[in-house]
């Protein structure tokens, strides 16, 4: 773990029985959630760095977590083929949304949170209403796996991206076809917006960081690891350097542009 001054914090926790897949800070940075292939969530404290609590449900191993933006709900997805929301305060199971025929790979709230998107291995997208427990929307564009959904800051319009080495981005209002954005040669595995939503990141397989322009579909800038030509890039976030109007990618690989 890294502070954000850059200096590297050693911890050691030893809770979960396999592989870590998913972590996400909560909004006001007082827990962090993990995922694991062990099947189960954990709910660590950041001040005391203490396990708080554990949420077991999942039946086969979980893919990804997600908060929503007011920090009371807590979304997991897994190859179980389900998704889980918790109530974040009390710590405990809420309701499921079951609907994928295979597993889910990527989970977003809407910034309102009324809904969650998710993005799963049956190449579907499907938009749940939170509230209800029911999904509302499902679209279909991508021709296999998906692996990354993201909401633009608004929450007009999503981004989703897959195995098919295709960028996708929806408009929500009339559920128009998708906008492809072809630039990537492999598998794409990251999906992220600026926070004024002009400019839309992706991640791959390629060696390849990707910036485009949302307004043209235009590739921007396209980063690449130099130094490590067999760069396989996992994941993104992108958000707003503090001190100048620029925008700062966060990887999960080598590189950090």
């Amino acid at each position: 773990m890294w502070r954000e001054e850059g200096k590297l914090l050693h911890l050691t926790w030893q809770a979960h029985t396999d592989t870590i897949r998913a972590l996400a800070f909560g909004p006001d940075g007082r827990t962090l959630a993990t995922g694991s292939w062990d099947g189960s969530l954990k709910l660590w404290d950041m001040k005391s760095l203490c396990l708080r609590q554990t949420l077991t449900g999942h039946t086969d191993r979980v893919r990804a977590v997600a908060w929503s933006f007011d920090g009371h709900l807590l979304a997991s997805c897994g190859f179980d083929h389900t998704i889980w929301l918790w109530d974040a305060d009390q710590s405990h199971y809420r309701i499921g949304l079951h609907g994928h025929t295979a597993g889910v790979y990527d989970l977003a709230f809407t910034p309102d949170g009324h809904n969650l998107l998710s993005g799963s291995e049956d190449g579907t997208i499907r938009v749940w209403d939170v509230k209800r427990g029911q999904c509302v929307h499902i679209m279909q564009g991508h021709a296999v796996s998906l692996y990354d959904v993201s909401w633009s800051p608004d929450g007009t319009r999503l981004a989703s991206a897959g195995s098919d080495t295709l960028v996708m981005i929806w408009e929500m209002e009339g559920l128009t076809p998708p906008r492809l954005l072809h630039g990537h040669h492999s598998l794409v595995s990251g999906v992220a917006w600026s926070p004024d939503g002009e400019v839309l990141a992706s991640s791959g397989w390629d060696n390849a960081v990707r910036l485009w322009d949302v307004s043209t579909g235009e590739v921007w800038k396209t980063l690449q690891d130099t130094d490590h030509i067999n760069t396989l890039f996992y994941g993104l976030a992108c958000r707003r350097c503090f001190h100048q109007p620029t925008y700062e990618l966060l990887l999960s690989e080598i590189s950090c542009w």
